[in-house]
């Protein structure tokens, strides 16, 4: 699903829709939890853990749902510290991007029966796209860097109880390194690597030498105002969902 870079642009863009003060107070808790159910990856656990979200058959707003079912110690945001708010925030925004785009575009483009369901490397196709927009992310950001400063120390005052505070400290130091300015095209490869486990190195080199080729593809297939519709779908639904948590539990 959309990379680091890709749900920190929309966070901060998301949250300034939202306009909530807790956001502008916590900023680095609301973006550390914006990137925070990628965590899986790098301690190896099962996407639905931190995603809570049926690939195959969820609806859009599904995960935060089952989330706040399956931790009902964090369904009133009133008994949260403003910290754990800000981070709760950002993890709805995470989902909210995640499920658009598998609802939006990887359903309708990548999934079986879609347009590019028979072509052998569908699952790279949707990963050059992604790693395409999270380039162009970054780019755009006007301070990007400032943005990770801020997530510094963000793991103290939040307390979610599903993921612990010695895997948020670890993890907020993985955001802030490989979350930067630059993105080139050969970190690619580790992508390739994940998806085709068995492919020898000069396979992996023949895919990596198909980039352009495959970006014009997908591009082709998903217009940019395509993209826009689903980027603007995701903020519409998650300060939707974000003015009713905070509602529910009064928060000013």
């Amino acid at each position: 699903m959309p990379n680091l870079g890709l749900h920190i642009g929309f966070a901060l863009e998301s949250g300034k829709r939202l306009g909530h003060p807790i956001v502008r107070e916590h900023q680095g808790s609301f973006l550390l939890g914006c990137t925070t159910p990628d965590v899986r990856l790098f301690k190896g656990w099962e996407r639905e853990r931190t995603h809570f979200f049926k690939l195959a058959t969820d609806p859009t707003g599904a995960g935060f749902e089952r989330m706040l079912s399956e931790n009902p110690q964090l369904r009133r945001s009133d008994r949260l510290s403003r910290e754990t708010t800000a981070f709760m925030l950002g993890y709805l925004c995470h989902l909210n991007i995640d499920e658009g785009w598998i609802c939006q575009i990887w359903r309708r483009h990548f999934g079986k029966g879609s347009t590019l369901a028979s072509d052998p490397l569908v699952l790279v196709l949707d990963r050059v796209m992604q790693f395409h927009l999270d380039r162009r992310e970054r780019e755009s950001i006007a301070d990007l860097e400032g943005a990770l400063e801020s997530i510094k120390g963000a793991w103290q005052g939040v307390e979610v109880g599903l993921i612990d505070e010695g895997v948020l400290r670890e993890w907020q130091g993985i955001v802030i390194d490989r979350a930067g300015r630059e993105l080139p095209w050969h970190k690619f490869a580790g992508m390739v690597k994940r998806l085709r486990p068995s492919a020898s190195v000069g396979e992996t080199e023949q895919v990596m030498d198909k980039i352009p080729e495959m970006l014009e593809k997908v591009r082709a297939h998903i217009p940019d105002d395509e993209i826009a519709s689903f980027r603007q779908a995701a903020m519409d639904n998650f300060v939707e969902t974000a003015n009713r948590y905070l509602k529910a539990g009064q928060v000013n």
